[in-house]
């Protein structure tokens, strides 16, 4: 039992929100939480897109920027840019319409970068390959 002392559920910290001023053009600082493995799965499975192969064949593919926008919707809590008074505020539907409508590329680009980095993408494979040699 003391071999998994340290990987109980009760034993890990848990998942801590992080405050993130995406643009001067913004008042308020957005909040942001990492999303779970399992969440992540949903978000990858619902990116999907069909893709006409030779033939009369299809194969399934990622569409990476339906997925993108899928993971900065998930994991900004503040504002939730599910909430209908917000994308009615902004003239849309949908939280992948109102990222479009709300931020400039370079904008979306940066806190596509911090969600990222609140996820754990932030790190180097090579780094994290070379770490758990030592």
């Amino acid at each position: 039992m003391d071999d998994l002392k340290g990987f109980l559920m009760e034993d890990i910290a848990p998942v801590e929100e992080v405050s993130y001023k995406v643009s001067k053009r913004f008042p308020r600082e957005f909040v942001l939480k990492a999303i779970t493995e399992e969440k992540d799965k949903v978000i990858r499975s619902q990116s999907q897109k069909r893709v006409k192969q030779k033939g009369n064949t299809y194969t399934s593919e990622l569409d990476t920027d339906l997925y993108m926008k899928k993971l900065v919707i998930e994991t900004v809590i503040v504002p939730d840019f599910k909430n209908s008074e917000l994308q009615a505020k902004w003239g849309v539907l949908g939280a992948e319409a109102l990222l479009d409508k709300m931020f400039n590329p370079g904008e979306l680009s940066d806190l596509l970068y911090k969600v990222r980095e609140v996820n754990g993408y932030d790190q180097d494979p090579n780094e994290l390959v070379e770490a758990a040699k030592n």
